[in-house]
């Protein structure tokens, strides 16, 4: 009897540690697969935040930057009528107003296609440089008219055509700041998603490694 149930014992112990074994290897496999999707999810996710930034606050900063400068040569043109108003001078400026103003409706439109924000900034910068132009066409036709007298140039520069400019500046100035800010959250997200990535890859490697060690600690009892 007790060869015959020695033998059992054995049998069963044997059956045992194949199924915990099998439990094991299959636990192992399970983790590494999800080792490797978190991974790739969470660097998926990475890429995502790598591509906003690049196609949003980034490229609207700079387009932004843009419209700053142009923004001041307009007023650089502008203030320039109230010292010469000569046809040569006025068609100077006209020709500069419109090559500027290609420039200036491009990135702005540019900034409205890519923005992230929508709190009313670029709206009312939109607004307030087609208010600009319609001033800047008024201020030509008040500098060709020979009967319209400097002072009367010069007042429309100082109380119509820069305080519109001044707006503007501000406008833009806020858009530059609502870029920064987009840019900043999706710095953070992306940060977040590496501390993530990071945590998980610690736990799932954990837990592999703890797999393994009872699997040893299995194959050591079986001899």
């Amino acid at each position: 009897m007790e060869p015959s149930t020695n033998s059992r014992i054995a049998d069963e112990r044997w059956e045992i540690s194949r199924t915990l074994s099998a439990i094991t290897a299959v636990l192992v496999v399970l983790l590494l697969v999800g080792f490797y999707g978190t991974t790739l999810f969470n660097m998926s996710e990475i890429g995502k935040q790598i591509v906003l930034i690049k196609e949003h606050p980034y490229p609207v900063s700079v387009a932004a930057g843009q419209v700053e400068t142009a923004l001041g040569q307009l007023q650089t043109l502008s203030e320039r009528l109230t010292y010469v108003r000569t046809d040569q001078a006025v068609e100077g400026v006209e020709r500069s107003y419109a090559e500027i103003d290609e420039r200036i409706s491009e990135k702005i439109q540019f900034i409205a296609d890519r923005a992230l924000f929508q709190n009313g900034d670029m709206e009312e910068l939109q607004s307030g440089y087609r208010k600009l132009v319609d001033a800047q066409n008024e201020l030509l036709e008040m500098c060709r008219d020979a009967d319209v007298p400097d002072e009367d140039i010069d007042a429309y520069v100082e109380e119509t055509v820069s305080p519109l400019l001044t707006a503007l500046f501000e406008r833009n100035t806020a858009i530059l700041d609502d870029a920064s800010a987009s840019f900043d959250t999706l710095y953070e997200v992306a940060d977040q998603v590496i501390f993530r990535t990071i945590v998980s890859a610690s736990i799932l490697m954990a837990a592999v490694l703890g797999a393994l060690v009872f699997y040893l600690v299995l194959l050591g009892k079986k001899r």
